[in-house]
């Protein structure tokens, strides 16, 4: 039980308890039981908090934000609230503070009375942008817990949430917890959750239905530069699922292409470019190189994702596929830069009204078109290099 209220929390009191750690909510409960034991009330809760976030029920942690919090009535909550969401706003404005300070801060205004549930979000998105998302993904599901379900501030709680499950690649809780965001502020996210979720089948498998068509041309590449390109493809993808596998709480989602590289042999240089830091900027990558493999073999005439052991006439023209993605590369340009997409011909007014993880081209905001035009442009790039167009299926450009 905690025994006494603690006038201010120092920045030192909560250095143990904001841990970049995973640990399981026996152990965080029995913290929280020490901290209270030796007063420290601010450091206990946020313990409490965590042991909360990782599955522990709740009801302890109200009853001591109802006994220990000092009370407060009308306005004054959300008057706490405010000031000390307003200070340490103006510590992240001139980076004059640490982590523990700034949770220090967040921790006196819940003491003082303030919206726990917010001031705990709050010390989440502090934790989240600090790097420490251990920390950040069990404060923010304990702050979940503890808010109101019609509480109109549980819709920022909601959102870091799902950012955070989406860094774990945990697509069905991320759904969800999307569930119960309104709709304005779903959109993007529910969007960008069907891409980053969506299965890694063979991309072109859609416009490769029936026989070839007999005026898709035949890549002109040797079965050994053709084998050289995929399989660094292949090496690259490989790298890339590899980080994730790492980060991933279930990687059984993310492609396998060993059956690509079980034979070594002839490889074209790799991509060498960096790769971001975040988990989901690396998944858009990872689709970005399938789209690239895929399109590179629907050109060299394969159905499927397999080493080609021969390169046939492919099934659809691929003039036409370069001449769509070519189209819609521009078109979600012109989005990505915050302009009106330009729709000049009816091929164009075609692709406006495609959609990409369930929303229209002509709807999705600027961030959402830059990534589909990544990815758009990798596929081109596998496919002209196919096509003899480009000397590396690195780049789209000859």
């Amino acid at each position: 039980m905690v025994r006494a209220m603690a006038e201010h929390v120092r920045p030192k009191d909560v250095e143990a308890v904001i841990v970049d750690v995973v640990r399981p909510k026996d152990a965080w409960a029995r913290q929280a039981e020490k901290l209270s034991d030796g007063g420290l009330v601010g450091a206990a809760l946020l313990a409490e908090v965590r042991a909360v976030g990782n599955g522990e029920p709740a009801a302890r942690l109200e009853g001591w934000l109802r006994e220990k919090v000092q009370p407060k009535a009308g306005d004054e909550p959300t008057r706490t609230t405010d000031e000390a969401l307003a200070a340490v706003a103006k510590m992240k404005r001139f980076d004059d503070a640490s982590t523990e300070k700034m949770i220090a801060r967040l921790l006196d205004g819940v003491l003082a009375g303030g919206r726990a549930s917010v001031l705990f979000r709050e010390a989440a998105s502090v934790l989240h942008d600090m790097g420490d998302d251990v920390a950040a993904f069990d404060v923010v599901r304990g702050a979940r817990a503890i808010a109101a379900k019609d509480d109109p501030a549980r819709v920022t709680t909601d959102i870091l949430l799902v950012t955070l499950l989406f860094e774990r690649g945990r697509w069905a809780e991320a759904r969800d917890v999307l569930a119960d965001v309104p709709a304005p502020q779903r959109t993007s996210l529910a969007t960008r959750l069907a891409v980053l979720s969506q299965a890694f089948a063979f991309r072109a498998a859609d416009y490769l239905s029936g026989d070839p068509d007999d005026d898709a041309k035949v890549s002109p590449l040797s079965l050994e530069d053709a084998q050289a390109g995929v399989r660094s493809m292949a090496r690259r993808i490989d790298d890339v699922r590899a980080l994730l596998a790492a980060d991933a709480s279930d990687a059984s989602w993310l492609p396998n292409v060993d059956a690509l590289l079980a034979n070594t042999g002839k490889a074209l240089p790799d991509n060498d470019s960096e790769l971001p830091e975040g988990f989901t900027d690396r998944v858009f990558v990872l689709r970005n190189e399938w789209n690239r493999l895929s399109w590179a073999l629907a050109a060299l005439g394969a159905t499927k994702v397999v080493m080609p052991i021969a390169i046939v006439r492919p099934r659809c023209a691929m003039d036409f596929v370069d001449d769509f993605m070519a189209a819609r590369h521009d078109l979600l340009c012109d989005l990505a830069e915050g302009n009106a997409p330009k729709a000049e011909t009816e091929l164009d007014q075609q692709i406006l009204g495609a959609t990409w993880g369930g929303t229209p081209l002509r709807d999705l905001d600027a961030d959402l078109a830059r990534l589909w035009a990544d990815e758009t442009e990798a596929g081109l790039a596998g496919l002209r290099w196919a096509l003899g167009q480009t000397p590396s299926p690195w780049s789209a450009e000859p």
